[in-house]
């Protein structure tokens, strides 16, 4: 049997750590942790780490386009 390797990763099988999103977002530590403490965003966690689809935070963000995100 073979096996196809491939070097290219979807954009699905791509998970954001925080401190992706401080990036992303040119955030501060502090605010990302309230962000991901706020309650309805989209994170998962697997023991003491936090994952976050990058659709999914924007499909979050996108929902407050016109409104105060209350951290």
């Amino acid at each position: 049997m073979e096996y196809s390797v491939t070097n290219k990763v979807k954009e699905e099988d791509i998970w954001l750590t925080p401190k992706d999103i401080e990036k992303k977002l040119q955030l501060s530590h502090a605010t990302v942790s309230k962000l991901i403490n706020t309650k309805g965003f989209p994170v998962v966690r697997i023991g003491r780490n936090i994952r976050v689809k990058p659709s999914d935070l924007d499909e979050f963000l996108s929902s407050y386009k016109s409104h105060t995100i209350h951290i």
